[in-house]
């Protein structure tokens, strides 16, 4: 899952650079903030599960 989330923050991040607006900067940053968001998740449920 976490290489499925690097692969979604790369998706994202080239969604963001080729489809939005420049005046639609606050919910591409939310777009990426999510995909790294997502992936911090997953990184933290692969240590906590190591325990």
């Amino acid at each position: 899952m976490i290489a499925f989330a690097g692969a979604s923050i790369l998706y994202d991040t080239s969604n963001v650079l080729h489809h939005y607006p420049r005046d639609r900067y606050v919910g591409a940053a939310l777009e990426l903030f999510a995909s790294v968001a997502l992936m911090f998740w997953y990184v933290l449920r692969l240590l906590m599960s190591r325990d």
